[in-house]
Formats: structure tokens, sequence, C-alpha cells
């Protein structure tokens, strides 16, 4: 499971699929344990991610670690990062970090507007930090080939079956948590944003009903077990694969490789 600790984010990546480029703010820690604490009562995820946005731009960021490991005490907690903000990693989020033992996933994201030694340097840097203080690490070197060098969000009308068939998502099972409800996948809910900003016109997107905590036990395990295409998977990526570049500007290590899942 995973939810947003910050909606906004200091890049720009084309077509974020957290819909960053066009929201901003910050999940407050009372609404954080508001929203969360009603799902760790009924489900026990192995990882919970704390995302973006970028997680890193959080003002409480310690506290917010350190109720997460409260709630989620069971669960393998993780940040996923764009790793370009170094100094937020102050010795505060470090020892909250190593005491919570809160691993940090760093997403490089290979887009042309993006390269040059700033970006470089600050991702090399917020490793390097991170395996100083012997914090758990994963960098991935990834992106959608689709979305490189497109920034217009188009409908790929694709047959939703087999949009669900080779979704990556799904493969990964994460749910993530918006407003206190639970969605099967970031994009369900991403699209519904983007229809309301006006930046999509697929109205269709807006039928899908995500699970609220007040659900019954027999509806959580029907949608959990749910094998089914929903009605925003028709929009979404088919045959446009992760890509895995080939970069030796950035120290991806032996043991976390560039496609290995969270451990």
């Amino acid at each position: 499971m995973e939810i947003d600790i910050v909606s906004g984010c200091n890049l720009k990546c084309p077509q974020c699929t957290y819909v960053s480029n066009y929201r901003k703010g910050y999940l407050s820690v009372n609404d954080f344990i508001a929203q969360c604490e009603p799902w760790a009562r009924r489900i026990h995820p192995y990882v919970f991610l704390l995302v973006g946005g970028e997680p890193f731009l959080h003002p409480q960021l310690a506290t917010m670690i350190r109720e997460a490991k409260r709630i989620w005490h069971d669960s393998n907690l993780w940040f996923y990062t764009n790793g370009t903000l170094p100094h937020r990693l102050t010795p505060e989020v470090l020892t909250a970090m190593k005491e919570n033992d809160v691993g940090t996933i760093v997403s490089i994201k290979p887009y042309k507007a993006m390269f040059g030694k700033d970006y470089t340097d600050k991702v090399k840097e917020t490793i390097r930090i991170l395996r100083e203080a012997s914090l758990r690490i994963d960098v991935r070197n990834t992106a959608w080939q689709k979305f490189i060098d497109d920034e217009t969000w188009q409908p790929c009308n694709n047959d939703p079956a087999e949009a669900h068939r080779q979704c990556v998502i799904r493969e990964t099972r994460i749910h993530p948590i918006y407003d206190g409800n639970l969605y099967k996948c970031v994009l369900s809910h991403s699209y519904q944003i983007l229809y309301q900003l006006g930046m999509i016109d697929w109205s269709d997107v807006m039928n899908y009903q995500p699970l609220p905590p007040n659900c019954t036990d027999k509806e959580l395990k029907t949608f959990l077990a749910n094998e089914q295409p929903c009605v925003s998977c028709r929009y979404c990526m088919v045959n446009y694969p992760v890509m895995y570049p080939q970069s030796g500007d950035f120290p991806v290590s032996d043991e976390c490789g560039r496609t290995k899942c969270i451990p």
C-alpha cells in the first residue's frame, strides 16, 4: 500500500503518474493518522510506501516517519523519492529513518530535460548520504518509454482486458490511499484529478469507485481479490515497457539492481 504525503514535486516529469505537475500541498500528520489508522486495523501489507509528489518535501518528515512506523508497525516502510533533495536528509530525518528501519527507493528519471551535472550531482549526493547512514536503498533508473518525449496526456484506447493483463501496477499490487479511500491503482485516482482539471475528457474515469474505510469485510476481501479491469484500464499503457537506460552517471549498486523488486 502507499499514500501521498506531499502532493507537489520539485521536478516536472512528463505525464507523472501522481499528477504532481498540477498539485501542491502536503498531508498533515493528523490527516495521515486519520486516513491510515482505519486501514491499518484491517490490512497488514508487507510493504507500505510514503510517496508524493516528492515525499522529502514534507515539512514534518521525522514526525511522519515515526507515526508511519507506529501505525504500520508490521510493514516494511519505504520512501519513493526522485533523489534530488539531499539537503532534506537532515540528522533528525536520518535518525528517524534509522530508528524505524525506513528504506529509500531512489527513482532516477532519464527525461532529456533533466540531464545535466546539477541533477546528477544531487542524486549522487542523496545516494551517498543514505549509504553512509547504512540505510536500506534501492536505486532504479527507470521511465515509461512512451512518455520520455511526450508531455501531453492522450488516451490509449486499449482493450481494457489486455491493458489489465499487461499492467505493471497490477503485478506490484500496490494499492494507494487517497482522501481515506482505497484505490486499486494510482492511475485510477490520477485520471480523475486530470479530468477535474480539464486536462482530459475521458468522463468515464469518474465512474471508478474507490473503497471507503467503513466497507464491510466482504467488500474489502472482494476488492483485494478482484482481478478484473476497471473503467480506467482502457486508457492505460499497453506495450510501453519500463525502460532501463544504460547510464554510467549513477551508482546503481549490484545488490539493488535496476529491475529488482522491493525486498
